[in-house]
């Protein structure tokens, strides 16, 4: 597993020194549309004491295959499908090639649980510090990529009609105050997933609600039946969002989709998994990750268990299969705080688009001892321990256990 690579270049990295990972993958663009391969592996030192791991690749689906996908109509179970097109595009020019730069984070739930009565929940903080407070301490890396996405885990709504819950076990229905989808604008982030187990918390009302208020604060949205694209430099970017039980015909009928609306890169969001901090994917979120790429999709995220697992290399594409927790008011006081910012940097090169990952160790919360739903960067031995935590999970990610150990 590549991601291994750099675990013998820590003692070479400098405390101090925020530490990224670098993965690169490569990805065509041909008259035909994408195609990939299993790339080959090369690593070097990179700048600022970071260790870079690069991948190449050629290319890999036959263009006869890609034409069928594209000519594929979508399965009557998508019938209602939507798709969103942003009336906005970026055209500003720079002086190399062609780039896009994707930032991705786990679960963000703005609110709480509707009974919870802690003077420490996040609405308190809400009271007494500005919304540009919650995403302050990465604002900067969001501010300087050009699309940051988040997993928005619960409504925002003032409805009081609670849905039933067939699990068993505790039950938590999260919810915030629309006004709280202006938190996501004042922290530069401008896309959230809403395909998660706590959207519809409070019903199709809260649901509603939920897409009005982020459409105010200028926050586009995609999951279910949401698909949507971006095109920004050129680039054409679809996004779609689904739970990792959703059958595969689904799973190809929103991937066929994108690919309909001319998506360049097709990325997958699936919320799935055991969401008791396990740190090993399970077969069905390895399923429909395997799923999505097989098909066309370049990169998969994840997210539900609420700790980080492992990122696999599968079939040419890149899989992270949970993000873990971000900006979560669900918790006052998680015992794992650790996540990171999952980047996915996409660059145009006479005719062919060349994928790389980043990975940037982050914490959920500026407290070491609470949650103050403030995640920050980390650096040095902090950032070098949830780097080596990513590696060692990402060497079990063949691992299919129910609970994987991690100490």
């Amino acid at each position: 597993m590549a991601v291994l690579i750099f675990i013998a270049a820590f003692s070479a990295i400098m405390t101090g020194v925020v530490i990224v990972l670098y993965v690169n993958v490569n990805i065509r663009l041909s008259a035909d549309g994408i195609r990939l391969k299993q790339p080959s592996l090369r690593t070097k030192a990179g700048g600022s004491g970071a260790y870079v791991v690069e991948r190449t690749a050629a290319l890999a689906r036959e263009a006869d295959a890609l034409r069928q996908a594209l000519d594929d109509t979508v399965s009557a179970s998508n019938a209602g499908l939507r798709r969103q097109r942003s009336p906005r595009t970026d055209s500003k020019r720079s002086d190399g090639p062609p780039q896009v730069t994707l930032s991705f984070v786990g679960d963000c739930t703005l609110g709480q649980s509707y009974n919870s009565a802690s003077s420490r929940h996040f609405s308190a903080f809400y009271e007494n510090e500005p919304k540009e407070y919650f995403f302050g301490g990465v604002r900067g890396v969001f501010a300087s990529d050009d699309l940051t996405i988040v997993n928005l885990e619960g409504p925002l709504t003032e409805s009081a009609a609670m849905r039933s819950k067939p699990e068993e076990g505790p039950k938590y229905w999260f919810r915030g105050a629309p006004e709280y989808a202006e938190i996501l604008s004042a922290g530069s982030v401008e896309i959230a997933n809403l395909a998660n187990n706590h959207t519809r918390d409070f019903g199709d009302e809260g649901f509603r609600d939920t897409k009005a208020a982020l459409k105010r604060a200028g926050v586009e949205y995609f999951g279910y039946d949401d698909i949507l694209t971006r095109q920004i430099r050129g680039i054409k970017i679809g996004f779609f969002g689904l739970s990792a039980s959703a059958g595969a015909g689904v799973i190809k009928a929103r991937v066929n989709a994108l690919k309909r609306e001319g998506a360049h890169v097709i990325i997958a969001s699936f919320h799935g998994g055991l969401p008791i901090a396990s740190y090993a994917p399970t077969p069905t979120q390895r399923s429909a990750a395997h799923t999505a790429i097989d098909n066309g999709a370049a990169f998969v995220v994840e997210h539900h268990p609420h700790v980080l697992q492992g990122i696999e290399l599968y079939n040419g594409g890149v899989i992270a299969y949970s993000l873990g927790n971000f900006c979560f008011g669900g918790n006052i006081n998680p015992t794992d705080k650790d996540t990171m910012i999952f980047q996915v940097v996409i660059t145009q090169t006479a005719g062919k688009l060349h994928g790389t990952y980043r990975v940037i160790p982050a914490s959920i919360s500026s407290s070491d001892d609470r949650n103050d739903y403030r995640p920050r960067l980390l650096a040095g031995d902090d950032a070098r321990s949830v780097l080596d935590k990513i590696a060692r999970l990402s060497g079990e990610t063949d691992v299919v256990a129910a609970h994987a150990k991690y100490p």
